[in-house]
């Protein structure tokens, strides 16, 4: 003999509820500081390093894409990063070492 569906079925959703409690709860995102690189247009941060260093890409007014490290215990910004192998073309910073070594993108 077979046991009715809504049987089934009520005994799958008791089983299924007691599950829900188990769930991670959902994380929150805390906006420490908010940072822009002076005089540009865009500022798009990309890395984290270990020491609290960020890496990170601009847009400046005149539609250049420069890299740059940003140091947020100093409140201070790198120059633009250019490598003088890049023939002035677009540099994107995309991630930082604990020895601030910076690796990323050229034209």
């Amino acid at each position: 003999m077979q046991p009715p569906h809504s049987l089934i079925y009520t005994l799958a959703a008791l089983i299924t509820l007691t599950f829900f409690g188990t769930v991670a709860p959902a994380t929150t995102i805390d906006i420490i500081q908010t940072f822009d690189y002076p005089g540009v247009t865009a500022t798009l941060p990309q890395k984290i390093e270990d020491q609290t260093d960020l890496v990170g890409t601009v847009i400046t007014a005149d539609g250049a894409v420069r890299a740059f490290i940003y140091k947020p215990l100093r409140h201070s910004f790198s120059p633009l990063l250019i490598p003088p192998f890049a023939n002035h073309g677009p540099t994107q910073g995309r991630g930082i070492n604990f020895r601030r070594h910076v690796v990323g993108e050229y034209l």
